[in-house]
């Protein structure tokens, strides 16, 4: 009898092969070419988050994260996401603090797609108010997942008390009576606002060619 042991495949990076791009309109762009498999990452990062809300509409951050997987110019009909599972990518996105971000993997020649889609989100979002009620209602299901976890709760808590006069003690998922009132305007304003190069890192790692 023959036995075969499998070992994980392991695979990390070296950061000193990435190269950093600031240009005049303050966009930022890193770069990490890695040929030993046959995929591509992006990341789109954006120096915003709960932070940058104000009393009265915490939260706007994260609903606007959730309306820019919706439509965009040239991928509308939430385009944005089944094109990429359309050619075996993945993708995901999240809010924080100070940061939203949006991420996606693909097989290396469909890089260009998730450059792509991420131009789109920056420059060509449309933002519905036909979709408001529904990403309102996706919001609070996931705001009311989370009060099932004591210590996501407990944190809210001590971060509100502890930061007396500073944004850091916004919830990023927002408190129930802002999402609430949330307003099309509000969210139209806030990603005109915050969606811009100035307020931008791009970065992408995998089978690329930098050129």
């Amino acid at each position: 009898m023959i036995a075969a042991l499998a070992s994980p495949t392991r695979a990390e990076l070296d950061l000193r092969n990435a190269t950093v791009d600031r240009f005049d309109n303050g966009f930022t762009l890193i770069m990490l070419p890695d040929h030993r498999f046959p995929v591509a990452s992006v990341q789109m990062l954006y120096r915003f988050g709960a932070r940058n809300e104000v009393t009265g509409k915490t939260g706007l951050a994260h609903f606007l994260e959730h309306m820019a997987f919706r439509d965009t110019e040239n991928f509308p009909n939430t385009d944005v996401v089944s094109r990429i599972y359309a050619v075996g990518g993945e993708w995901h996105g999240y809010t924080w603090t100070d940061q939203t971000t949006y991420y996606s993997t693909v097989p290396s020649e469909h890089i260009d797609l998730l450059l792509r889609i991420e131009a789109d989100r920056m420059s060509r979002l449309k933002l519905y108010k036909k979709h408001m009620e529904a990403e309102r209602g996706s919001v609070l299901a996931e705001m009311h997942m989370y009060e099932n976890l004591p210590t996501s709760m407990l944190i809210d808590a001590v971060n509100y008390l502890s930061f007396l006069a500073h944004p850091y003690r916004n919830n990023t998922i927002g408190w129930e009576s802002d999402i609430e009132n949330l307003q099309h305007r509000d969210v139209v304003e806030f990603y005109e606002q915050h969606y811009q190069p100035a307020n931008a890192v791009l970065a992408v790692v995998g089978d690329f060619e930098p050129g």
